[in-house]
């Protein structure tokens, strides 16, 4: 009797065990509050199943329920509240809470109806709600019509060089991938030529430094015939530093000048050294030759500073570093002295680094130009919710963020493969803008959309017309023909699959394997014949996938039970079979 209990006993234990380790459920949330229109992934662990069963709530009111193989997933909410996303499987449940604020919103400070070429235009947007850091693109849109774009910070600036109308729109994304906008118009008048900002004052006796900021039609030169006189910088283009050093001490007041020249604009500026100190004395240089030397000068310069560099001190004596600014961090590591500035800043800077020892010293000449067109000093920058290894946005088509943008009498989310496609392509070919983006394309190009979806000739025949590209009405579907065009930088829009468009933007070393970008892959895979699939490894080699999870960086949308925009690999002659309409750039 006591054996059969005993053995019970060990039984209801066993049976109790994987009961008591098993861990609870969990569902974890890339993010418990966000902007409306930006992403939040989950991931649910400790539940183990073939099929989840998701419920959404906001304030209590079921959005969707869905069913899914998958455990883990995506959602872009498009309103404010309070929701709750709960996950069963059997009799396992799971459940977390986040938190949709309203939509970010973006305003610019209020600017001129009009400025001269060469002045600077500064936006400053004003950002509301969202999550930072944030990313700005500054689009401008010129007198010929044509769009260009750049990355920046809230203290963005440029430069107009050319008279004319001009719109100016601001788009800000956070980084949950959350989206506001502004725009206004303004008016480029003719500019008065060169001018220079912060020049002036008198040199040192014992030399000195100035840097000044030169506004100009266009790119502009700099030249001396003083022999005194050593410009650092003897060129650039509007909104950049012209660096001039004295490093010569001298008894007798001398004067020089520098010409400066942008096309048929050009002015000289007087260089004064006074042979008393001037107004910059504490930043006077040593009269003799120092023994205590930055990079093996006495008086260093870091032009154009960002970030961080590091000197070489030389010294036989101890040494100290000092900095009058704040905005500048110093960091000793034996004979290195590394000097950090903060990127943070609406306007050029300048400071000097001074380096005593116990008999000597030597000088870090410090200049942080203000902002331009193709830096990024300002603020880091937020990824979008889909981008690409490249950097390329890389659009969704089944996200749910496009369910409501208008594409004719549909919406881009039913019908817009062919207009995500288009927008793939010319991203990579470098085209830029607003005239590129999805909304753009279905908003001034809707007429190539008929009932039974987008007629694609149409569309990319037009877009070609207007953006300068070149296409034709046939399909290439001969395989050598199309790798040499690929070869020559061509790229394809086709139909990957039964009404679905997707993009071709370049092939394997032996021509085997064609690139895809594609806005809907799952739409792909469930009407793709006759072809599979495949992942890059990091050698070079391809590798089948057998579902779209293996995919790198994809993401998986719960709403619509779909996967979001994705590269892959498909073998090359089932592509040309397929047939591929062209898009090259003009020679």
């Amino acid at each position: 009797m006591r054996i059969r209990l005993r053995i019970a006993l060990v039984l209801l234990a066993l049976l109790l065990i994987p009961c008591l380790t098993a861990a609870e459920p969990e569902l974890t949330l890339s993010l418990d509050r966000l902007a409306a229109g930006g992403v939040v992934d989950f991931t649910l662990s400790g539940m183990e199943a073939e099929a989840y069963h998701y419920a959404l709530h906001c304030n209590g009111q079921e959005l969707f329920t869905s069913e899914s193989p998958y455990a883990f997933g995506s959602y872009i909410p498009r309103k404010s509240g309070e929701y709750t996303l709960t996950v069963t499987a059997g009799n396992q449940s799971a459940q977390a809470d986040f938190a949709v604020t309203e939509p970010m919103t973006c305003t610019l400070s209020e600017l001129p109806e009009s400025i001269a070429a060469g002045e600077p235009l500064r936006p400053e947007p004003q950002v509301t709600g969202g999550t930072w850091p944030y990313r700005y693109v500054y689009t401008i849109t010129g007198p010929d019509g044509v769009s260009t774009s750049w990355d920046g910070g809230p203290y963005w600036h440029w430069v107009p060089t050319q008279e004319g109308e001009y719109l100016l729109k601001v788009t800000v994304s956070d980084s949950t991938g959350a989206r506001a906008e502004a725009e206004t118009a303004f008016t480029v008048t003719a500019g008065p030529g060169i001018t220079l900002r912060d020049a002036g004052g008198a040199l040192l006796a014992h030399g000195g430094q100035q840097s000044w900021t030169v506004y100009s039609p266009g790119a502009w030169t700099a030249s001396t015939s003083d022999d005194f006189i050593t410009l650092e910088t003897s060129s650039g283009f509007s909104g950049t530093a012209l660096c001039v050093t004295v490093k010569e001490p001298t008894v007798q007041p001398r004067r020089g000048s520098i010409t400066i020249a942008s096309g048929d604009a050009r002015i000289t500026w007087p260089v004064f050294q006074s042979a008393g100190y001037g107004v910059d004395e504490e930043y006077s240089l040593a009269p003799v030759a120092s023994p205590l030397l930055a990079d093996g000068q006495p008086h260093a310069v870091w032009l154009n500073a960002q970030g961080s560099r590091s000197f070489s001190i030389t010294s036989e004596e101890a040494w100290h570093a000092e900095s009058p600014s704040d905005y500048i961090r110093l960091d000793r590591a034996g004979d290195e002295l590394t000097i950090t500035v903060d990127p943070f800043i609406e306007s050029a800077r300048s400071s000097v680094i001074a380096i005593h020892g116990e008999s000597s010293s030597a000088y870090i000449h410090v200049y942080q130009p203000a902002n331009t067109s193709d830096s990024h000093l300002y603020a880091p920058s937020a990824p979008l919710p889909e981008e690409d290894a490249a950097g390329f946005t890389l659009y969704s088509q089944s996200s749910g963020y496009w369910k409501d943008q208008p594409y004719g009498k549909s919406t881009l989310e039913h019908s817009g493969c062919a207009i995500f496609a288009l927008s793939h392509v010319l991203q990579r070919m470098g085209f830029e803008g607003e005239k590129i983006t999805p909304e753009y394309l279905a908003a001034n190009y809707s007429f190539a959309l008929r009932e039974g979806g987008t007629i694609n000739a149409t569309l990319v025949g037009n877009v070609g017309d207007d953006l300068g590209y070149k296409t034709r009405y046939e399909l290439y579907e001969s395989l050598p023909t199309i790798q040499q065009k690929l070869s020559e930088g061509a790229m394809f829009t086709f139909e990957v699959a039964s009404g679905h468009i997707a993009a071709v933007v370049g092939q394997s070393e032996d021509g085997v394997m064609f690139h895809i970008v594609d806005s809907a892959p799952s739409a792909t895979w469930e009407r793709i014949k006759n072809a599979q699939f495949h992942h890059r490894e990091a050698d070079g080699s391809f590798t089948p996938i057998t579902t779209l999870a293996e995919l790198e960086g994809v993401r998986y949308y719960i709403e619509n039970d779909a996967f979001g925009g994705a590269e892959y690999w498909l073998d090359a002659s089932y592509v040309a079979r397929r047939g591929v309409r062209l898009i090259q750039l003009r020679d």
